[in-house]
């Protein structure tokens, strides 16, 4: 499918499908095994190659729906693209006690194109493909075969071949495979796997794979005309114009539109909180960037979001909005799912669910082969509401509960389910107005109080700035005004008859206002105002002042009987300085009290509003028998009404297309499914920095609005296509007129590219808010609360410009240093692509013997003391819980297994990994084994690279970060992130 109106979408739909080519999933592809290849000429068995064109045949016209080759149309293979894997990797018995799986592994193919004579040719496609998987610096923990790094395999592939023969080609081979891992092809080994040398040919077909759903959006999207408002604000080439961020009026006016707060132990913060006002501000098609760097609180702020959206449309009495949060990640989706299932309430009856077996906020939209973890409510696509619930007992049952439950809460028995329904609304909606009258009163109050104190010629009295009641100074005041009102009033009365008579004589009027003027000298009031000539202004001057005060007692009352009556003791902060003082010193300060008060006991009750309204759907939906039709109407009311139950749908970019969708007659083809464009109000993308934009962008077209959350400072996306392949897609797409420096570097910039850029780049260069010129585009969180102060200080001074408020404190008297180094002075050695250091692992094994009892004991005791605070049992620690081991290079993470076990120590649970592995994770303690060592002098080392690997690092030790390494390494580095690093714990 061609499109002329959408480049972009064309070029990220080419660069996903081409991504996807590269992990070659046998399961899924028309292959044959056991090949005999004759490399030299470039033949392999005739009866074999028939085989895989027989095979590649039938798949070809089996899609086209033709299943034998006498109907017409059927399509005739005398030749095939393929890919051809040499050899593959089978896992030694001794290797799978640490790798685990038995999988054989096929790391690299080469293009071809298969006769039915079993020629081999050289076809368009000449560079080998090689797996995103078995390239350093590996992802996760599945991994541990590495054929080269990402860089080096940049570089290599990068060359294109040149010659014309088979024979050359082969040459090329051989030679790219020797660049790459530094061995000829037939003489290659690497430790833990045999190396099979049995060729097996695949048909390089477009194969299943998870991207196919992003796909097919791409394509529906590419056919029409215009796009849908959000996907095009992202997608734009121009940064939107920038707004002025708002101001502390108009953050009070809007605070009156967050209705709605999940949690009631924390408060929002600062930056959180002014995050939150901005995104209220947001309309249809708006994005709304928030750069969230570690341990800053963004899944409070999105329990937050989700909250208000639950509430504001209860109040609005339509229909429930529907929320989708996603991410490209595992840990990302876990840890949204996580949150929002193990919200502690408050105790009481409007804090539990009034429907029976429905827990949490939060519904999981996995693979239909996913297996997902016990006590997670899911759906998988066929599906109907988890536990059973969408039928007649079950709702028969649960309505009885409901009204029970209301009855238990009020104390009013109610015989319908649409007389709590109101009922709830009624009441939320006075709650509304409350927070609606309280705003108004303070405005009323703050304009209207300078002009009064002015009145009074105070404004300059440092007393009367206070947001505290003025009731002392109020009556202070005025007592001073009615003594010498009184004084005044006794001179007038026992004024000489001649000077009143006589008034008019400019030496008596003189002596006249030298008495009066006498009577105010000694009064600490301003009396510069008054014309002591007329005794109308010394009149008048008491009456303002006494108007004024009787004003501001009314005003004192009104806005400290609102607060009385809504149970609030501070007035909202004057600035955000302020706000930080208040909370730094525990005290309330108006906001914070709405927030884990009223805007709490709104959320609920816009839950057990959601909970009446799923009742009668699901009545609808029973009576109507249309659980399980999927035309466009049912979908989006299937859709709704989970939302009113779990009004936070969680899946990853790859399924979420899947799972928006409708059937649609096709007179030709049956039923066609169709993306339910914009059906969900809002989109949440969490670590959007590690979301590629060819993965993530095709979801905005599924939502009205998006919260984009993230940090580009922390770990990139995983780039499953090379640079040079990528400029070449965006260079057909007409991104690129060439292929210059300039212009791949200006769409580098925007985040565009596939082999570059991010959803959270995209993002910012959408977002109309900036908070800090020298920070990224977006809000930015900066109050931290996970680390010391100590370990944070790193990353905020190499990655924040020092824009984070550290909250947590200094280490006290802690059972370790916050930052430490473990001089290792060992040598490292490369292999298969990978790094190791041997003694370095051997330290590791030898500190955590040392350590690890000693760790596990000191954190069971703290565990146990949090327990019996938090009224809970205690959690039984082991040493995984505690430890978390990082180190760059996957020869490295085998190497400190191997040891950690010879010294006894289980590596089962134990995090041992790259960055990746703890990336949205965090331990107390935290040990880097950065490998290189003092034959290292002089190189560029790996993490160095950029500030991302560090940074991440190092802010998942919350307190404790170890260094292991070579400090002459770093010494020579100083400049370097890693000798910033060493100075810094050395400092």
């Amino acid at each position: 499918m061609k499109s002329t109106h959408h480049p972009t979408l064309d070029y990220w739909r080419k660069s996903l499908a081409d991504a996807a080519r590269t992990t070659i999933d046998l399961k899924k592809t028309t292959h044959i095994q056991q090949v005999a290849i004759n490399w030299s000429e470039g033949i392999i068995d005739p009866h074999q190659a028939n085989t895989l064109l027989d095979q590649a045949e039938r798949q070809l016209n089996k899609v086209k729906g033709l299943k034998s080759s006498a109907d017409p149309g059927w399509q005739v293979l005398d030749k095939t693209p393929v890919l051809i894997a040499p050899f593959y990797l089978q896992p030694i018995p001794e290797h799978l006690k640490y790798n685990g799986s038995e999988k054989p592994v096929y790391p690299f193919w080469v293009p071809a194109i298969l006769t039915r004579k079993g020629t081999l040719c050289i076809g368009d496609i000449t560079t080998p493909y090689i797996p995103r998987m078995v390239l350093e610096p590996l992802v996760g923990l599945s991994g541990d075969v590495t054929l080269a790094s990402v860089e080096l395999a940049d570089a290599v592939l990068a060359r294109q071949f040149t010659g014309k023969t088979w024979q050359d080609y082969t040459g090329y081979i051989y030679h790219i495979f020797a660049e790459l891992t530094g061995s000829r092809l037939s003489a290659y080994t690497i430790p833990g796997y045999r190396v099979i040398c049995e060729p097996v040919v695949a048909a390089n077909e477009t194969q299943p794979n998870a991207a196919d759903s992003i796909i097919r959006l791409y394509d529906h999207l590419r056919a029409e005309s215009t796009l849908p408002a959000l996907l095009q604000c992202l997608q734009t080439q121009h940064p939107a114009a920038l707004k002025p961020l708002l101001t502390m009026d108009e953050m009070e006016a809007i605070s009156v539109k967050h209705l709605g707060q999940m949690g009631h132990k924390h408060a929002l913060s600062v930056s959180q909180r002014q995050a939150m006002y901005h995104f209220l501000t947001q309309q249809h098609g708006d994005i709304l960037a928030v750069n969230g760097p570690p341990g800053t609180g963004k899944t409070t702020l999105l329990q937050t979001v989700v909250a208000n959206e639950v509430v504001a449309a209860a109040l609005q009495g339509k229909e429930p909005r529907i929320i989708l949060a996603s991410s490209t990640n595992n840990q990302a989706v876990t840890n949204i799912i996580d949150s929002f299932l193990h919200v502690q309430p408050r105790e009481g009856a409007l804090f539990k669910r009034w429907l029976p077996g429905v827990t949490g906020f939060a519904l999981f939209l996995p693979a239909r082969e996913h297996v997902v973890k016990e006590g997670i409510p899911f759906y998988k696509t066929g599906d109907t509401y988890p536990g059973g619930i969408e039928c007649k007992a079950y709702v028969a049952d649960a309505e009885k509960a409901y009204l029970a439950q209301f009855t238990a809460f009020t104390g009013e028995p109610m015989q319908q389910v649409q007389q709590v329904i109101d009922w709830l609304q009624q009441h939320m909606r006075g709650v509304q107005q409350q927070l609606e009258k309280g705003m108004q009163l303070w405005k009323s109050y703050k304009q209207q109080l300078p002009l009064l104190l002015q009145t009074l010629g105070v404004t300059g009295d440092a007393a009367w700035q206070s947001d505290e009641p003025h009731n002392a100074q109020l009556e202070e005041l005025h007592t001073e005004l009615k003594i010498l009102e009184s004084e005044v009033d006794y001179y007038f009365k026992k004024e000489r008859w001649w000077i009143s008579l006589f008034s008019f004589l400019p030496f008596v009027k003189e002596r006249r206002v030298r008495a009066l003027i006498r009577l105010f000298r000694d009064s600490v009031l301003d009396y510069s105002t008054i014309d002591f000539y007329s005794k109308a202004s010394i009149h008048r001057y008491f009456n303002e002042r006494f108007a004024a005060i009787k004003k501001i007692r009314a005003l004192d009352a009104a806005w400290n009987s609102w607060k009385a009556a809504n149970n609030i003791q501070g007035n909202p902060p004057a600035s955000p300085d302020k706000c930080r003082k208040l909370a730094a010193a525990g005290k309330p300060f108006f906001y914070n009290e709405l927030e884990t008060g009223i805007k709490n006991e709104l959320f609920y009750y816009a839950v057990h509003y959601w909970e009446g309204r799923w009742l009668l759907a699901i009545k609808e939906a029973l009576l109507e028998n249309s659980l399980r039709k999927n035309g466009h109407a049912n979908a989006i009311k299937r859709w709704q009404r989970f939302a009113m139950l779990t009004p936070c749908l969680v899946s990853n970019f790859y399924m979420a297309p899947k799972f928006f969708t409708y059937s649609k007659f096709n007179a030709q083809q049956g039923h066609d499914k169709l993306p339910l464009c914009e059906l969900a109000d809002l989109l949440i993308v969490d670590e959007a920095g590690q979301v590629s934009p060819e993965i993530g962008a095709a979801s905005f077209a599924l939502a009205k609005r998006a919260l984009v959350v993230g940090d580009t400072q922390q770990i990139e996306p995983v780039w499953n296509i090379l640079p040079q392949a990528d400029y070449a897609n965006a260079q057909k797409a007409g991104l690129l007129h060439g292929l210059n420096d300039e212009e791949i570097s200006v769409l580098k910039e925007k985040g565009l590219l596939c082999s570059a850029g991010s959803i959270m780049k995209l993002a910012q260069q959408a977002c109309c808010y900036q908070v800090h010129a020298e920070a990224e585009r977006g809000m930015l969180l900066t109050e931290h609360r996970r680390c010391f102060d100590e370990i944070i200080g790193y990353c905020n001074r190499i990655a924040y410009h020092g824009l984070l408020e550290p909250m947590k404190g200094p280490a006290v008297n802690h059972i370790l240093p916050p930052m430490a180094f473990v001089e290792v002075g060992a040598s490292s050695e490369t292999l298969n692509g990978s790094r190791f250091n041997e003694a370095e692992a051997t330290a590791i094994a030898a500190w955590l013997s040392q350590q690890g009892e000693r760790l596990v004991q000191h954190y069971t005791k703290q565990e146990m003391l949090l327990a019996e605070k938090e009224g809970r049992t205690a959690k039984q620690l082991q040493l995984h819980d505690i430890v978390g081991i990082i180190t760059p290079f996957t020869a490295q993470r085998w190497k400190i297994q191997q040891k950690l076990e010879e010294a006894g120590i289980s590596t089962r649970l134990l995090t041992i990994g790259t960055v990746h592995a703890l990336q949205g994770a965090e331990r107390p303690v935290i040990l880097f084994s950065s490998v290189y060592g003092n034959n290292n002098a002089g190189q560029r080392l790996f993490f160095d690279n950029g500030v991302h690997m560090l940074n991440v690092a190092v802010s998942r030790a919350k307190e404790s970060f170890i260094l292991f390494g070579c400090s002459e390494l770093y010494k020579r580095n100083a400049s370097s992130y890693s000798g910033q690093l060493y100075r810094y714990i050395a400092a």
